[in-house]
């Protein structure tokens, strides 16, 4: 089965091992790269993810994510808030899906699916 192939940016140690144990142990989900916030996005062509997770940091809005969509026009990006609470999936379509208190399998879900 292929496997869909995340990037993370940005996102804590701590929730990094969470989310690389829930999202990255599904069997069709592969973590390709990770970076930090203030990273160069340039790779992110190079490596034409399907999904970007990115953590946000304090005084952040979601529209960092429209910013990563113009780098990675295809990818399904996941912006989780500073306090790791609320997780603003969209994609290039017009599309947006604001999770609260999600668990992994709801951003697997959103990963998998188009919807």
């Amino acid at each position: 089965m292929p496997s869909i192939r995340a990037v993370l940016i940005g996102v804590s140690p701590m929730l990094r091992d969470i989310v690389k144990q829930c999202v990255g142990s599904e069997r069709d989900i592969e973590i390709i790269g990770e970076f930090l916030a203030d990273d160069d996005k340039e790779p992110l062509r190079l490596l034409r993810p399907e999904v970007v997770i990115i953590s946000l940091a304090r005084g952040e809005a979601d529209d960092v994510a429209n910013r990563l969509l113009e780098t990675a026009p295809n990818a399904k990006i996941v912006a989780l808030s500073s306090d790791n609470r609320v997780a603003s999936c969209c994609m290039l379509r017009p599309h947006k899906k604001v999770l609260s208190d999600f668990s992994p399998q709801e951003i697997a879900e959103f990963i998998r699916n188009s919807g």
